[in-house]
């Protein structure tokens, strides 16, 4: 039996797996197998892994369309298995998220993704604004962008009954994390989803954009989040302080992993924080392998951390508005 760890990865075929599988190579990380997301497939892979490894040496990476998640990584942990790197969001909505959390005790260690809070540009800003914390912060605006009309011809991540639609399965997680990341404790108080219809008259509801407006519990900070997917490429973060500072966020897109930072003090004095490459997925799957080597997993990436996202995504739905 082999007893060094390794990764396995399920969804190997599709898009994250093989940006996952491109990066596990360049960092040096054993590839245990790549199973694809086949039933079938899966469950004779699974039982031939059993005789093959130890179960604390295994790491199922999880690639798979967010509707699976909760169940293969249940079925994995009923087979004895304890290790896994999840993509986000962990569940298709905060019901299925809940089932997975009662299966997932104290000896399972589960990394949630979230790829943009391993950005070099938005630590750089989070380190300067951590050194200079006298200044307090006071909004946050963000807008994620990115035609997403592709993925949901191909049924990625539609809404189906009783889940999340897809401004939450794709970008505006990532927004609301880099938030929670700044500002621990935020509430919704505005909501307004749109709807998408395409041109052989399918229509996906509350795929299309949406707006959230978060504060924290003392009604001091504002954070502003845009999400729309049904244009080109952008993501960006600017972020207000009361002194009249202010930092700006350019996150890479997926080809050219370049991202920058600035901050901008009061007197209108530019400094750049960073400005190269920001190979995010890399720096997240690095950090993955690390934490299970020394057997804690990072807050950010924790399913306390993802519970606060998916709360506010299910509050979002409550008190949303359609436009």
């Amino acid at each position: 039996m082999i007893t060094k760890k390794g990764v396995i990865i399920i969804g190997a075929l599709g898009v994250i797996g093989q940006y996952h599988l491109k990066n596990y190579k360049k960092l040096g990380i054993p590839i245990f197998g790549l199973v694809d997301i086949k039933q079938s497939a899966l469950t004779e892979k699974i039982d031939f892994y059993l005789n093959k490894f130890s179960i604390n040496n295994v790491i199922f990476d999880i690639c798979t369309p967010t509707d699976t998640h909760e169940e293969i990584i249940i079925d994995l942990v009923n087979k004895g298995f304890k290790n896994f790197i999840v993509e986000k969001p962990p569940a298709a909505n905060l019901s299925g998220f809940n089932n997975l959390k009662f299966y997932c005790n104290n000896e399972i260690k589960l990394f949630i993704c979230n790829n943009y809070l391993f950005s070099k540009a938005f630590q750089s800003v989070f380190d300067h604004y951590k050194k200079n914390d006298d200044k307090s912060l006071q909004k946050i605006s963000s807008i994620f962008n990115k035609d997403r009309r592709g993925d949901s011809l191909r049924g990625r991540n539609i809404c189906r009954d009783g889940n999340m639609p897809s401004i939450f399965l794709f970008e505006t997680y990532h927004q609301i994390g880099l938030a929670l990341k700044l500002v621990p404790n935020l509430n919704v108080v505005k909501s307004e989803i749109s709807s998408m219809c395409f041109d052989d008259g399918k229509v996906i509801k509350e795929h299309g954009s949406c707006l959230l407006q978060l504060v924290d519990k003392e009604n001091i900070v504002t954070v502003d989040l845009m999400t729309n997917l049904q244009s080109e490429i952008l993501r960006e973060m600017s972020i207000y302080l009361s002194d009249g500072s202010s930092y700006n966020l350019r996150f890479a897109k997926d080809s050219t992993l370049h991202s920058s930072s600035y901050f901008y003090d009061k007197n209108g004095s530019v400094s750049i924080l960073h400005d190269g490459c920001d190979n995010t997925i890399y720096a997240m799957l690095k950090s993955a392998w690390n934490a299970f080597h020394i057997g804690n997993i990072p807050f950010d990436t924790s399913i306390i951390f993802s519970e606060k996202i998916l709360k506010i995504c299910d509050d979002a739905l409550v008190i949303k508005k359609v436009i």
